[in-house]
């Protein structure tokens, strides 16, 4: 067990107490991103992991300060995702956590997703009781094989309580067009035996991007295979896929995501 850690963590359920009675799932994902904080100190501090390119909703939720809570850490990175470099991974991560922090198995244990990245188990629930039927709190690390070569990166420093590392992530152009090309190339989903085209935290991301006014960067759409010679033919596409989204997926996407019930 780590005290560190768990010291951070009961503080945060001390800090939800100002939301009022917020639900189980909630709160556990309000633990996921603390959490969030010590695995990418890890990943931004390693010699190879420190040029992942972060995107997705974590990078805006970290780096941009988007108003809604992200349960996923998505990076792009340069090369396959093997088995093998995912075991190494996973034996540097839970070495890092036990170094540090002294976090061994009986806090922290990380399971290989197939071909995608690593599962992180955090066993806090019966230290914390923050009243979910799972005791565990879990951070994934979702990995990409993909390059955008004409696409632009910055680096982000990042300072929460005792961490300071550096986010590489893509300019605000580049991580629009992510979004749109998780849009487009998703697959369906089950939901309580419901089948959505979307997620509900797609569609308020992408109208958070366009109240910045945003513009995407086309050429990172098309390497990812997405037709963009002709950007209105794409936005009315991109109208039609939004309006297949029901209100009742838009809430329950997103209700877990906010501990501020009045989005």
């Amino acid at each position: 067990m780590s005290e560190q850690i768990t010291t951070i963590l009961k503080k945060k359920l001390e800090d939800l107490t100002t939301y009022g009675g917020l639900d189980a799932e909630t709160r556990r994902n309000a633990l996921k991103e603390e959490l969030q904080y010590y695995v990418l100190n890890f990943i931004c501090h390693h010699t190879e992991y420190k040029s992942w390119i972060m995107y997705g909703g974590s990078a805006l939720r970290i780096i941009h300060g988007l108003d809604r809570m992200s349960v996923d850490l998505d990076f792009e990175i340069s090369h396959a995702v093997t088995e093998e470099f995912l075991e190494e991974l996973k034996k540097e991560i839970e070495k890092h956590f036990l170094n540090t922090y002294g976090a061994g198995t009986d806090f922290m244990t990380a399971k290989i997703t197939t071909g995608r990245g690593l599962l992180l188990k955090f066993h806090v629930g019966e230290e914390l009781s923050f009243g979910h039927s799972s005791k565990q709190v879990h951070v994934k690390i979702d990995l990409n094989h993909f390059v955008a070569s004409e696409t632009v990166t910055e680096r982000r420093p990042i300072n929460r309580d005792q961490l300071s590392f550096v986010i590489i992530t893509y300019n605000m152009s580049a991580l629009m067009a992510s979004k749109l090309a998780a849009i487009f190339l998703r697959g369906t989903r089950g939901v309580d035996k419901a089948v959505y085209q979307e997620k509900g935290r797609d569609i308020y991301d992408l109208l958070w991007y366009m109240d910045k006014k945003v513009v995407p960067d086309f050429d990172y759409l098309t390497a990812k295979g997405i037709d963009a010679k002709d950007p209105r033919a794409l936005f009315d596409k991109l109208t039609l896929q939004m309006n297949k989204v029901s209100d009742k997926n838009l809430e329950q996407d997103l209700e877990p995501l906010f501990v501020n019930k009045t989005f």
